[in-house]
């Protein structure tokens, strides 16, 4: 059996100072958020820690508490960070739902407001994009689902990308893309139905003003005919100049031709979907009651789920009244 040695003592999640002076072991302690707040001993709220990442690179350890806060401690060379506020604290209250390292020893941290913020643990700062989107910019669809995210999975082979879940939603996000507009078609399946229907009906709308123009064209070539056999009996000059008319009535109503590809890209936009920007916060929903989801293998995602028959089948028997009688 192994022997475990106390290496340091973590004790960022303090409520005041005092407490913090008055454990020994937590001497090196560069930052107190419950002195920031000005708060004493006596009335200071009871904090616990709610979540906890460790780095890939085993350099960094990230914890939060029930307050809100978040610190992020160096293994190495002891120092120790506690993240500013999340959001302002005159407005709505914000805290991470979870923790997760991803490459490069960035922290990302899902909010209970389905933001998303990036910490960068060496340059100790939120990250470019983390500044640009975290909390602003988030589509809606995304920001607005009724489950807050549970945690976050990292697939190997992509290492700029996560996968957030919530108890009906596994959303990837990549961290090089911006998020795309705010009234995005973010569900996959629901896209891909969307992008269908659409070319279905302009490939229709095609092929019925194609039957339209061939007929148009048709006509004027019987006309062009008889045209023709007119000219015979007419001038040279005069031939000429009907057949060209001809000629030049059918060029028309050739360009009148519309461009369907464009005709498409609009309709696609109309609808949430725009094929100028890439697809970012791509979300399934095919999976519901979520407990966990984790990656085993370099794109090879785990799903739990946890079906409502379960939780219906643990229910006590229904109670029954008779309405009339004893």
């Amino acid at each position: 059996q192994g022997v475990f040695t106390t290496v340091r003592r973590h004790c960022q999640h303090r409520n005041t100072k005092d407490e913090v002076e008055a454990d020994a072991g937590c001497s090196d302690v560069l930052t107190h958020p419950g002195e920031a707040k000005n708060i004493v001993a006596a009335v200071a709220d009871m904090r616990t820690i709610t979540s906890m990442a460790v780095s890939s690179s085993g350099k960094f350890v990230a914890t939060s508490d029930s307050a809100g806060y978040v610190a992020v401690v160096g293994i190495d060379n002891k120092g120790a960070t506690v993240l500013p506020p999340l959001a302002p604290r005159k407005q709505q209250q914000e805290w991470p739902t979870s923790l997760e390292f991803v490459t490069g020893d960035q922290l990302v941290l899902p909010t209970n407001l389905n933001h998303v913020f990036v910490w960068d643990a060496v340059k100790r700062s939120f990250t470019k994009w983390s500044r640009a989107f975290g909390a602003t910019n988030i589509p809606r669809t995304y920001s607005r689902m009724m489950s807050c995210v549970a945690g976050v999975a990292v697939n190997p082979a992509e290492p700029d990308c996560i996968y957030t879940f919530a108890t009906n939603h596994i959303t990837r996000i990549d961290l090089t893309l911006a998020p795309g507009s705010q009234s995005a078609v973010l569900n996959i399946h629901k896209r891909k139905q969307i992008e269908q229907d659409i070319i279905a009906k302009v490939v229709e709308e095609k092929e019925r003003e194609t039957s339209e123009r061939l007929s148009e064209q048709s006509q004027y070539k019987r006309k062009r005919k008889q045209s023709v056999s007119e000219s015979a009996r007419m001038d040279v000059d005069d031939a000429a100049s009907d057949v060209a008319s001809v000629v030049s009535e059918a060029a028309s109503v050739r360009s009148q031709g519309k461009d369907w590809e464009g005709t498409i890209v609009a309709r696609l936009r109309e609808a949430g979907i725009n094929v100028a920007e890439p697809h970012n916060f791509r979300m399934t929903e095919r999976y519901q009651n979520l407990m966990h989801a984790s990656f085993v293998d370099a794109n090879t995602m785990v799903v739990l789920e946890r079906p409502w028959i379960d939780v219906a089948s643990a229910l006590p028997a229904a109670f029954h009244r008779h309405k009339f009688g004893s």
